[in-house]
């Protein structure tokens, strides 16, 4: 995985990146997750969307087909 830089987030929410990035196993995950309330899981669920969002546009996929596709909805 190459390096990941996620912009505009707040120092917990940085704090919560770090956490999350540190973290060994899947199971240490849940384990961090479940002790959170339910106002910082919904937080660490966007965290983690935004890492994968991240990630792939470091892979540079391709998306003109969908852009070009999306445009026919477009107003």
């Amino acid at each position: 995985m190459s390096d990941i830089k996620i912009y505009g987030v707040s120092k917990r929410q940085k704090r919560m990146l770090n956490i999350m990035w540190n973290l060994d196993t899947e199971e240490d995950y849940f384990e961090w997750y479940y002790s959170l309330d339910a106002e910082l899981q919904k937080e660490a669920d966007m965290l983690q969307r935004l890492i994968i969002m991240a990630e792939l546009d470091n892979e540079g996929i391709d998306t003109t087909d969908a852009e070009n596709y999306l445009k026919k909805f477009a107003l």
